[in-house]
């Protein structure tokens, strides 16, 4: 707990008494908290919409097809999809990216897929793979 300070001044004039108390540490309000676009959590991600004045996104329930995000009335916003949206790569979430791109094998691969899939570029080549959970 931060130190607290805390000074009492009491005068008696007449039977009438004044009391005076300084601020405390404690009365003083935090900073504001760093404009991001997400947070780890709904309390986190409400106090920066709020202060920061547009919606953010709460990582703990964002999947490939839903999204809440903490709006700067202080509301909280679901969106869901029907098919996925994103993908994480990297930890980082991505916006689903169905354009083609060959691999090291010559393989054609989305940019950014919820299931690893490739297909064959032509000729002899297996005409397409698909990784599962299970490999």
């Amino acid at each position: 707990m931060p130190f607290a300070l805390a000074t009492v001044l009491a005068l008696s004039i007449g039977g009438v008494t004044v009391v005076s108390t300084a601020a405390q540490a404690d009365d003083v309000p935090p900073p504001a908290p760093a404009d991001v676009s997400s947070a780890p959590d709904e309390a986190t991600a409400a106090r920066i919409a709020v202060a920061q004045g547009h919606e953010v996104r709460v990582d703990a329930e964002t999947t490939p097809t839903t999204t809440v995000s903490a709006q700067p009335d202080g509301t909280l916003q679901y969106e869901a999809n029907t098919l996925p949206v994103r993908t994480q790569r990297e930890g980082e979430w991505v916006a689903i990216d169905e354009a083609l791109t060959a691999d090291d094998s010559g393989m054609l691969a989305p940019k950014a897929a919820e299931v690893p899939v490739r297909f064959s570029s032509g000729g002899s080549n297996v005409l397409d793979q698909v990784q599962t959970d299970s490999g």
